[in-house]
């Protein structure tokens, strides 16, 4: 084994995941390895800090912002000195993908030990999305719910910078093949159409829309008839604040 591998067992043992001979061999090493030794620390503050966390709902953003991260940075060995101790590491290769995921759930959880859970990473990310998440002016913005809307969860994120607004929903109601919701932006002008969207079979929307519409604009949601309207001729069942 080399040198690179010792050090990646730092992971595996903060989860307790090594075989009482790795274990063996591990600690002694970790007895004149400081980086080893830094980083094990680190990483049972972050086990103690989720062991007392509360999970809330996170916020929409939370699982691009991730993902964009876990992509864009490189993930490097730390830099030791060289050691002579031997180890037997046959076991430990088959359980390499282990001590991965298990590092990458550490890592994450760096970012959510204030209690907000990370969202799964089962569906890619629109490219046309990213690029409003990752705009320096990318806003957050929550839609409330107007009556007589009875369903559903919606925030937009909006980006002057990029002229476009992500719309982003949950458990909305069904609309038929003649419907469609449709989103605007109203400003002292009136309401301007900013683009159409329809649900998933769960009520699920995560859709990017041009839009140069002003950062002050008030957003709203309405159902319109298949093709969408120049004004609005629904009820407003969605409205930012």
């Amino acid at each position: 084994m080399t040198e690179h591998d010792i050090h990646n067992l730092v992971a595996a043992y903060a989860l307790d995941a090594l075989e009482p001979d790795e274990t063996s061999a591990f600690e002694a090493h970790l007895a004149s390895c400081d980086s080893c030794t830094t980083e094990l620390t680190e990483f049972r503050e972050t086990a103690a800090a989720l062991a007392s966390a509360e999970t809330t709902a996170p916020p929409v953003r939370l699982r691009e912002q991730v993902l964009t991260e876990v992509h864009n940075t490189r993930q490097l060995p730390p830099e030791v000195s060289r050691s002579d101790t031997p180890i037997e590491l046959s076991k430990w290769r088959d359980r390499r993908s282990f001590a991965k995921v298990a590092l990458g759930s550490v890592a994450a959880a760096v970012l959510i030990v204030a209690g907000i859970a990370v969202l799964s990473d089962d569906d890619p990310v629109p490219d046309e999305v990213a690029v409003v998440y990752q705009a320096s002016d990318a806003t957050t913005i929550t839609l409330n719910q107007q009556p007589p809307a009875v369903a559903g969860e919606v925030t937009i994120v909006y980006s002057e910078e990029a002229s476009a607004v992500v719309v982003r929903a949950s458990d909305l109601n069904p609309v038929d093949d003649s419907q469609t919701y449709e989103l605007w932006a109203i400003t002292a002008s009136g309401a301007e159409p900013v683009g159409l969207f329809v649900p998933d079979d769960s009520g699920g929307v995560i859709e990017a829309l041009a839009t140069d519409a002003p950062a002050d604009a008030v957003w709203g949601i309405t159902v319109e008839p298949e093709g969408g309207s120049p004004q609005p001729t629904g009820d407003i069942l969605y409205l930012s604040s």
